[in-house]
């Protein structure tokens, strides 16, 4: 089983019935790794396939600090704003 089917498997099982919570998690990360795949971030060109839970923290850091910021990578009008204005990238990249 890959890393995104653990995860995917994981969040599903941990979200609450009703609660849009893993959807939404996984959308970020999805965004995430078409973001990452255009532009790299810290080292990183691509996010599912990621071994390394030091890449995964400083990948955090850095959303944690930029998602919200117009005209980031995160806010580039590619993916809906609302992921990055809402925190949904740093949240999902917590779980």
């Amino acid at each position: 089983m890959t890393f995104r089917e653990l995860f995917c498997s994981q969040i599903k099982a941990e979200n609450k019935k009703g609660s849009g919570t893993a959807s939404s998690y996984i959308s970020a990360l999805n965004f995430l790794d078409e973001i990452l795949r255009r532009t790299p971030v810290c080292g990183v060109d691509k996010f599912w396939g990621l071994d390394s839970a030091d890449a995964v923290h400083e990948l955090y850091q850095f959303a944690l600090k930029n998602q919200k910021v117009e005209g980031s990578v995160f806010l580039d009008g590619t993916h809906p704003p609302s992921y990055g204005r809402g925190g949904y990238y740093s949240a999902a990249l917590m779980s």
